[in-house]
């Protein structure tokens, strides 16, 4: 028999630690007006390559080629100022693209392995909590680079073809994923009013990642 009462164990469970995660802070707007901030949970654990992309990507770490003008950019944040430019209804809504029109990215692509087997999937059908996940776009095998999608619904389909690197925190924050996926889109499934990532904030708490 358990010798602890069902009162001190549920007192021992919420004084356990959380697992510390790396968070990525996007101040979205909508036009001229805020629509909050999505944060996002990154796994630097079980998808390294994906987060150390999106880290160095979001901060300037990582130089990138303005894909209008050709030149080399450094110390330059990627995502500021970049739209959402594909947004499909009950899907997924996407970003990254410098043009706006996703057929760009950073100047440079990683390969789909190993984090195509990192264990993190798209969902399921039972509505766990990763069907709100973040995942990396591409247009076909090893083809990773800035753009990324964010889910609303399960995905299992997606599942060996694009990478999970993290999640929608709960609460707020899909509050605002869901708000930007019912937005009216034009025949491109762009949104008619451009939604914005302002900035991203990198918050390491505590870990120590390269």
């Amino acid at each position: 028999m358990n010798p602890l009462t069902p009162a001190l164990t549920a007192l021992l469970l919420l004084a356990a630690p959380l697992m510390a995660q790396i968070t990525a802070d996007l101040a979205i707007s909508e036009g001229d007006s805020s629509l909050g901030t999505i944060t996002l949970e990154l796994d630097h654990v079980n998808a390294p390559v994906a987060t150390a992309n999106f880290i160095g990507l979001a901060t300037g770490k990582f130089a990138w080629i303005d894909s209008t003008t050709g030149v080399v950019q450094y110390n330059k944040p990627y995502y500021d100022g970049i739209i959402f430019h594909r947004v499909i209804a009950g899907f997924m809504n996407q970003t990254g693209s410098q043009k706006g029109d996703g057929s760009d990215g950073p100047g440079y692509t990683f390969p789909d392995e190993p984090e195509t087997s990192n264990g993190l999937t798209h969902g399921d059908e039972e509505g766990d909590d990763d069907d709100n996940v973040v995942s990396m776009a591409n247009s076909g095998p090893n083809s990773n680079g800035s753009q990324i999608f964010l889910t609303v619904a399960p995905a299992n389909r997606l599942n060996g073809k694009h990478f999970v690197f993290g999640a929608v925190a709960a609460g707020s924050s899909r509050t605002v994923v869901n708000t930007i996926n019912a937005r009216p889109v034009n025949g491109s499934k762009r949104p008619l009013t451009d939604i914005t990532i302002d900035s991203v904030e990198i918050d390491y708490n505590g870990i120590t990642f390269d």
